[in-house]
Order: structure tokens, then sequence, then C-alpha cells
């Protein structure tokens, strides 16, 4: 869920953000909070270090909340709460299913 949640939010802000600074800085934002979650939840899946999930926990957690909290465009925001969502659930989902986490 967590990589699928990211690969999703980053092809979103390809094609569906503006081209104005606004959509730009969004896009940026976008970009590099997907890329930690992507590298996170290889992380994740390599090892059962809580650390992995704290930083993939925290990338989707920061997308979440500058979708939420600063005022974008509809399709922007959609993009950015529905990825950062679905990030954190995704790795409070892998902490469950973790060896030796019980």
């Amino acid at each position: 869920m967590t990589l699928l949640s990211a690969v999703g939010a980053l092809w979103s802000s390809w094609g569906l953000f503006p081209n104005d600074p606004v959509g730009n800085a969004a896009g940026y934002w976008v970009s590099a909070a997907t890329t930690i979650a992507i590298i996170g939840t290889m992380w994740l899946r390599a090892t059962d270090a809580s650390s992995a999930v704290a930083v993939t926990a925290l990338a989707g957690g920061t997308l979440l909340l500058l979708g939420a909290l600063r005022e974008y465009p509809t399709s922007v925001t959609v993009t950015m709460v529905g990825g950062g969502a679905g990030i954190v659930v995704g790795a409070i989902m892998q902490v469950r299913h973790a060896p030796g986490t019980r």
C-alpha cells in the first residue's frame, strides 16, 4: 500500500498539477516525499527496523500535512492528502506484519 500510494502521488503530480509556480513548488514537495517513501518502503522490506517505519511514515505525514494545511488547488490537495495518508497507513500496516513485532 505504501509503494502504491507513493507511486500514485508521484504520477499524479506529473500529470495533474498546474504548470505555474504553485504547482511546481507542490511538485517538488511531492517528488521529495514520495522518493523518501519509496526508499523507506524498500528499507522496510529488507529489515524490520523501527527507524525504517519512522522515516517512511514521516515522509507520508509531511505530505499529508502540507496538503491539508496549505491552500493549493483541488487536484494538488487531493493528491497530497491521499498519497500522504496512504503512505502513513501502509507504514503502520508494515509494522504489524514485520517479524518479531507482536
